[in-house]
């Protein structure tokens, strides 16, 4: 467990709650349903809003929880919260599943990125682009971490913009659409646990925050204001895209499945509207979240660093310009030599097992170890609710199997790292 809160990039002013926002937002991306909505629309049969309202509970859950952990052991994100939550070197374990998460989600908005633009310019392969966002992600990654901010700040202002002139426009043809042409699928139980793990996925980035940690003004209270105000954020914006174009073209099995919603604003807003969402989506998922998710990465990286080589955090370059080249090189190998279902099991196992731990050192620490009270009750609840929603979402993922065998390999691959180090430490 580390014994002093871990800083990697000593900042002359520390990043406010309004920068951890803004980072938080741009890992989720705000118009993220857009390139997702016909995926959604068919695993849940024409309910895209439960989708998004299971996923919206289960991230409300869990930035429940950071909060709470976050306020209690700052200083080292996911390693310190379960760590000292925990009361074990198991802190570390945790940080390792959740680098899982963070380290090939990059390479997943790669494959999707590139698959959109294989849409329009068929013939330019895929290792293209994974090499171009490539490029442009490491350049922008070692940049210090308050210009990345103001980028991506500016970025999302873009987002919020192309998001709102969908908005006006669908409000607009919102009279004027058509009745049904069927009733949607009935949701059973089996569905309905399901469509747990497809909503939870959509609603992944507001962890990342906890990243920043080290780097946070106050972080004991913003990085847990900052989860919250996202998760909670997001999921009303993701819930009035979904709503409206369910409303406006409730037949969604007449869409493509790469660019079904950019056709869809382009059919109630123009050229210029589906033109523009298009290059927002993929400025937004192919750079800005990819490079805020390799900044997670490098800072989870120089946790677990700091105590396989203390002396990383010590070295006279900052921490980004030894981490990002290694993270963007292997973003741009993992996508173009594994098939996205593989990337999508290690970004499932990363999270939702992460989460699972998150929710279980919630519940130890503040329920069973907790002082008597209204506050102690609140606490166990949601621990175990939290629980109930990713283990569902982790089993009901769509490929199970595969998800199981990757995460085996990579837990059994950290296990082993700790056992080296555990056996180094205790030489010395």
């Amino acid at each position: 467990m580390p014994e002093r809160p871990f800083s990697p990039l000593p900042q002359t002013k520390p990043l406010s709650t309004l920068d951890l926002i803004v980072f938080g937002a741009v890992l989720m991306v705000p118009i993220a349903p857009m390139s997702m909505y016909v995926y959604i629309a068919q695993q849940s049969g024409g309910h895209s809003w439960l989708v998004i309202l299971l996923g919206w509970f289960g991230a409300c859950l869990t930035a429940y929880a950071y909060r709470r952990l976050a306020r209690a052991f700052p200083g080292g994100s996911i390693y310190s919260y379960v760590g000292h939550a925990l009361q074990s070197d198991i802190g570390w374990i945790a940080a390792w599943i959740i680098l899982a998460d963070y380290l090939f989600v990059p390479a997943t908005l790669y494959a999707n990125c590139s698959s959109l633009i294989g849409e329009y310019l068929p013939q330019v392969p895929n290792w293209t682009w994974y090499a171009l966002l490539s490029v442009i992600n490491l350049t922008l990654g070692m940049l210090p971490i308050r210009r990345q901010i103001r980028i991506y700040a500016l970025v999302l202002v873009c987002e919020l913009i192309a998001l709102f002139t969908f908005v006006v426009a669908a409000l607009h043809a919102l009279p004027h659409a058509s009745a049904p042409p069927s009733t949607p699928v009935p949701v059973g139980p089996n569905r309905l646990l399901s469509l747990v793990s497809v909503g939870v996925i959509g609603f992944l980035g507001f962890d990342g925050i906890s990243t920043l940690d080290g780097e946070a003004d106050r972080p004991t209270r913003s990085v847990g204001q900052a989860t919250t105000w996202v998760a909670a954020g997001m999921g009303l914006v993701f819930l009035l895209q979904c709503a409206l174009a369910g409303a406006i073209h409730p037949n969604y099995a007449t869409l493509d499945p790469a660019t079904g919603f950019f056709d869809l604003a382009r059919s109630i807003g123009g050229p210029f509207s589906g033109w523009l969402l298009i290059t927002v989506s993929l400025l937004g998922s192919g750079i800005v979240n990819a490079s805020a998710g390799q900044v997670a990465a490098s800072r989870v990286l120089g946790v677990l660093g700091q105590h396989t080589q203390p002396k990383l955090s010590a070295s006279p370059l900052p921490l980004q310009k030894v981490t990002m080249p290694v993270i963007s090189l292997l973003s741009f190998v993992v996508a173009t030599f594994l098939p996205l279902q593989t990337l999508n099991a290690f970004v499932s196992f990363g999270a939702f097992t992460a989460f699972i731990m998150i929710h279980a050192s919630l519940f130890y620490r503040f329920y069973l170890l907790g002082e008597k009270g209204t506050k102690r009750f609140l606490d166990g609840v949601i621990a175990i609710l939290g629980l109930l929603v990713m283990i569902v979402a982790l089993v009901c993922e769509e490929s199970p199997w595969l998800v199981l065998k990757l995460g085996v390999l990579w837990l059994l691959l950290g296990v082993a790292i700790w056992a080296v180090r555990t056996w180094r430490e205790a030489e010395t």
